[in-house]
């Protein structure tokens, strides 16, 4: 292993050092990587005017997957946010799941859309500490 790539910073998501297309095309990319790590076939649409960042085939059916950053919500630490809508609006009825990716601890999961917000999905890191199961989604559920 190269000794450098052990001293490279684990990404920021700060907007300020990055393209915003960087910063959709590092989600893409993991979400990829994962998925052709569990043995399926990842397809890449040409041109940017799609609602969908992958096509996903599993050997019976084709999915479409959006694939979004995730951070830390700031109030609530145990718990990951991330964007389900874009300027055009939510995604219903136009992907299957949004494939998020966590940097911090680099992880993956795929979220099916109809478990999401109109507007922002949001993911458990632990189980709630009052108990609450109703509407809890807990991250491992949905990791890849």
């Amino acid at each position: 292993m190269n000794p450098t790539a052990s001293r490279l910073p684990i990404l920021k998501i700060d907007g300020s050092a990055l393209h915003t297309r960087t910063v959709g095309d590092i989600p893409e990319t993991y979400v990829a990587a994962r998925l052709l790590e569990r043995g399926l076939t990842v397809c890449k649409p040409i041109g940017d005017d799609c609602r969908f960042d992958l096509v996903v085939y599993d050997g019976e059916r084709f999915y479409r997957v959006q694939c979004k950053m995730a951070i830390r919500d700031k109030k609530h630490r145990g718990v990951l946010r991330f964007a389900t809508k874009s300027n055009a609006g939510h995604y219903a009825g136009q992907i299957d799941y949004f494939g998020v990716y966590w940097p911090e601890e680099r992880r993956v999961y795929l979220v099916p859309v109809d478990e999401c917000g109109r507007s922002e999905g949001y993911l458990r890191l632990a189980p709630a500490a009052n108990g609450q199961t109703a509407g809890v989604r807990l991250a491992e559920a949905f990791a890849v």
